[in-house]
C-alpha cells in the first residue's frame, strides 16, 4: 500500500534587476543552489535510512528470537503473549513496555495494565468486514501518551517509548522497500513511523513492531529548517558576489574612463594613444606611420575673449572632426589643453602633407566665426621605430618650430632632429639655470672714437650651465624669443645691471650707463615701462644711468605700440636706442618716425666686402641724418684700425668692439673703467 503525500512550500519571489546578465546570473545561482539542496537531503536521508533500517532489522530480529516467536505458529505466539502480559517480571531488553490488542474482545492489555474495551464500531467500518487502520492510529494515540507511539491494528503490540522526541512538521516520503516483510511508510501530522507487519500464514494475530525514524539525532522540522538556512544563505552569499562583481565591473569602467578617456571631449587620452599606438606600430607590417601634434594658433586669446565655456566648444568639436578623419589603423588623441596628435598611415610624405592641408582647410571652414588658426608638426615615424613617445616629442618640436604666420604646417627631417633635440635639451634646462643664477653679466665697453675714454657699457648675457657647458647666446636667444621665456631673462639681466650699478654706488664710484637689451616680445607687455620703472626704483639708480635697446625687428611689429612705449620710457628718464640698426629692413626714412636717443650701426655694414664703398657712403648718411635728428650714434662690431679711422672721419660718436676690448666679466670692466680711470661721467658728453 502507498501513501501520497504533500510537501508544503513557500513561493519566494525575487526581484530582478532589469540587467539581462544579472537576471540570467540570477537564475543560474537559483537552480544551483536548489539542486544542491535537494542532492543534499538525498544523501542526507538515504544515508540515515539505510542505517535506521539496518538497526531496525537488528532489533526486531533479536526481540523475536528472545520472544522464541522467530519460527512460531500464530497460536503459540498468542500464547506467548498472554504468558508475557501476565508477567509483571518481563523485560524486553530496553523495550519499556508490551502492548497486546485484542482484536475480539477490543480491548488492550500491556505489562499488568488494562486499557478501557474500545467499541468494535470505532475501529472497523462496513459492518464488521473492514479494520481502518487510520481510526485505530487514532484511538492508540488518544489512550497513550503524546510521546509514546503504539499506533496499529493487532492482537497484541509491543511498544518503544520515544528516547528522542521528534517534532517533525512537513512529511518526506520515500519509496517503498522491498525486502522479506511488507514496508509501509505512515506520515501523520506530528510523527513520521516506519512499521513491519508480520503475518503467518492462516494466523488470526498480527504482531506489529513500531519506532520512529531519526535523521543524524535531529527532527525532520529541523533538518528542513538547516536546509532552508543553508540554501538561504548560499543565495544571499551569490547575490552579495553577483552584486559586488557588478559594482566592481562598474568602478572597473569608471577607472577606465578616467584613465584612458579625456573627460571634456570624450576621446582618448595620451596615455590610451601611447598604448594603443605601440600595438600599431608594432603590427605595422610595412606600412608608414606618421605622427602629427597639432594645436590652436593663440589658443589662450580665443579662450580669454571668447569665454570657456566657447572654448570647450571648440575643442570638443575639433575632438570630434579629428576623429572622424580617422581611418582604420590610425588613431587621434587629446593631450592637454588645445593640443592633439594623430596618427596617420601614408604612402610619401607628400601624401601626408597634402593630408593635412585638407584637414587644416576644413577645420578653419568649421571654425570660421572665430577665425581659428592651426599648427601642425609632422614626424615620420621611422621603418622600425616602436618608441612612441619618443615620436611625440619630435612632431611637438616640429609644431612648435613653427614660429612664421604664413607657415603651419612643418615636416619634421632628419637633418632637424638634431637642431629640435637641441632646444629641447636648453628649454629643460633654461628654468633651472635662472634659479641657480647660471646667466651671467658679461660688460661690453662704449668708447669715444679715439679710444681714450670709455663713456658706457652693454650688458650681454652668458649661459655657463652645469649640465651643457659654456652656451653661445646665438644658440638661446632666438629659443628663447620663440618660447616667450626671454621676458624672464629681460627682467633678470635689467636686475643684475641695478643690483651692480647700486652696489659701484656704494661704494662711492662714478657711474656710466649701462644699456640693456629688451626684446621685441617684451614690447607687447602693457606693464612694461611700470615693471621697468619698479625695478630701478627698487635699487634706487638714477634713470639715466640705465639704456634700454630695442631689436630692429621690434619696430616691425606694431610701430604705434612702439613709438608709444618709448615715449614713455624717455618721460620716465631713460634713454632708448634701436640695436643692429641696418641689419634688416630700417631705411633712413624710419628714423624720423621713430623718437629714438641712440642709433647703433649693425657690424655686417663694416664688413669687408666687395662694395666696401657703397656701405661706408650709407654708414656716412646715416651718420649725418643722426645728428640732425639729435640722436648718438654707436657702431658696432668694430675690429681694425681702417674701420676706426673711417669712423673718427665722418664724426661717429661711439665705437663698440673687439678692436678697443672684448665683453667681459664684471670684475675685469671694474678694473678697466675705475683702476685705470678710463671713464667720463657726464652722460656720453664728448671732451
Amino acid at each position: 500500500m502507498l501513501f501520497s503525500f504533500c510537501l508544503g512550500s513557500k513561493e519566494m519571489k525575487i526581484k530582478k534587476k532589469q540587467n539581462p546578465v544579472f537576471g540570467i546570473v540570477m537564475m543560474l545561482a537559483v537552480l544551483f543552489t536548489v539542486v544542491e539542496g535537494a542532492f543534499f537531503i538525498m544523501r542526507v536521508m538515504e544515508k540515515n535510512l539505510d542505517a535506521d533500517m539496518a538497526m531496525y532489522d537488528h532489533e526486531l530480529t533479536n526481540l523475536l528470537h528472545w520472544m522464541g516467536a522467530d519460527e512460531l505458529t500464530m497460536p503459540e505466539i498468542k500464547n506467548l503473549a498472554r504468558d508475557l502480559n501476565e508477567s509483571k517480571e518481563v523485560s524486553l531488553g530496553g523495550y519499556e513496555a508490551v502492548y497486546i490488542f485484542d482484536s475480539e474482545n477490543m480491548e488492550i492489555t500491556g505489562t499488568g495494565l488494562r486499557y478501557p474495551q474500545i467499541p468494535r464500531e470505532d475501529i472497523y467500518r462496513d459492518g464488521e468486514n473492514y479494520f481502518d487502520d487510520d481510526r485505530f492510529l487514532s484511538i492508540m494515540r488518544r489512550l497513550f501518551r503524546e510521546d509514546s507511539f503504539v499506533l496499529e491494528k493487532t492482537n497484541w503490540s509491543m511498544e518503544e517509548p520515544t528516547r528522542t522526541r521528534l517534532e517533525v512538521v512537513n512529511a518526506i516520503g520515500f519509496e517503498l522497500l522491498k525486502s522479506l516483510s511488507s514496508y509501509e511508510f505512515v506520515f501523520p501530522e506530528k510523527a513520521y513511523f516506519q512499521k513491519e507487519i508480520v503475518t503467518a500464514d492462516g494466523a488470526e494475530y498480527t504482531i506489529v513492531f513500531m519506532r520512529n525514524i531519526t535523521i543524524s539525532g535531529r527532527t525532520m522540522q529541523q533538518m528542513i529548517y538547516l536546509i532552508l538556512i543553508y540554501v538561504a544563505v548560499l543565495l544571499i552569499m551569490w547575490v552579495i558576489s553577483i552584486l559586488q562583481a557588478i559594482a566592481r565591473a562598474d568602478d572597473y569602467k569608471r577607472l577606465q574612463k578616467v584613465a584612458y578617456f579625456d573627460e571634456l571631449t570624450g576621446i582618448i587620452n595620451r596615455t590610451r594613444f601611447v598604448i594603443d599606438g605601440k600595438k600599431l606600430l608594432k603590427k605595422r607590417r610595412n606600412r608608414n606611420y606618421a605622427l602629427i601634434a597639432t594645436d590652436i594658433h593663440k589658443f589662450k586669446i580665443i579662450n580669454d575673449f571668447y569665454g570657456e565655456e566657447k572654448a570647450n566648444q571648440i575643442l570638443c568639436e575639433m575632438a570630434a572632426f579629428l576623429q572622424s578623419e580617422c581611418g582604420k589603423g590610425e588613431l587621434v588623441c587629446r593631450d592637454q589643453s588645445d593640443i592633439f596628435l594623430l596618427l596617420f598611415l601614408y604612402e610619401e610624405d607628400k601624401q601626408i602633407k597634402e593630408r593635412i592641408k585638407i584637414i587644416d582647410k576644413k577645420m578653419k571652414g568649421l571654425f570660421a566665426d572665430v577665425n581659428v588658426k592651426f599648427k601642425f608638426g609632422i614626424y615620420p615615424v621611422q621603418e622600425n621605430a616602436q618608441d612612441i613617445c619618443r615620436a611625440i616629442n619630435y612632431a611637438e618640436m616640429a609644431k612648435d618650430s613653427i614660429t612664421s604666420p604664413d607657415k603651419n604646417i612643418f615636416i619634421l627631417g632628419s637633418s632637424q632632429k638634431d637642431q629640435i633635440r637641441k632646444e629641447k635639451e636648453l628649454e629643460n634646462e633654461m628654468e633651472k639655470a635662472l634659479s641657480k643664477r647660471e646667466f651671467l653679466m658679461y660688460l661690453q665697453p662704449k668708447y669715444r672714437t679715439d679710444g681714450t675714454k670709455i663713456v658706457g657699457a652693454e650688458a650681454l648675457v652668458r649661459w655657463n650651465s652645469k649640465t651643457l657647458g659654456f652656451i653661445a647666446p646665438g644658440e638661446f636667444i632666438p629659443l628663447f624669443e620663440k618660447n616667450g621665456f626671454i621676458m624672464k631673462l629681460d627682467q633678470y639681466m635689467l636686475s643684475a645691471v641695478c643690483s651692480q650699478q647700486k652696489k659701484w654706488m656704494e661704494e662711492g664710484k662714478n657711474l656710466v650707463p649701462i644699456s640693456v637689451n629688451i626684446s621685441r616680445v617684451h614690447l607687447m607687455d602693457p606693464e612694461l615701462v611700470s615693471d621697468i620703472v619698479t625695478t630701478v626704483d627698487f635699487y634706487g639708480v638714477p634713470h639715466e644711468y640705465i639704456e634700454l635697446e630695442l631689436t630692429e625687428s621690434a619696430f616691425f611689429e606694431d610701430k604705434q605700440v612702439l613709438i608709444d612705449t618709448i615715449k614713455q620710457l624717455q618721460q620716465a628718464g631713460f634713454s632708448v636706442s634701436m640695436d643692429d640698426f641696418g641689419s634688416g629692413y630700417s631705411s633712413l626714412n624710419s628714423l624720423k618716425d621713430l623718437p629714438l636717443d641712440v642709433i647703433k650701426l649693425d657690424g655686417e655694414f663694416f664688413r669687408e666686402s666687395e662694395d666696401l664703398e657703397r656701405s661706408n657712403r650709407i654708414v656716412k648718411n646715416t651718420v649725418e641724418l643722426a645728428q640732425h635728428l639729435n640722436m648718438k650714434i654707436v657702431a658696432e662690431g668694430i675690429e681694425k684700425q681702417s674701420q676706426v679711422q673711417f669712423l673718427q672721419e665722418i664724426g661717429c660718436d661711439l665705437i663698440q668692439g673687439f678692436y678697443y676690448a672684448k665683453p667681459m666679466e664684471v670684475t675685469a670692466f671694474e678694473e678697466l673703467l675705475y683702476k685705470k680711470a678710463e671713464f667720463v661721467t657726464n652722460n656720453m658728453e664728448m671732451a
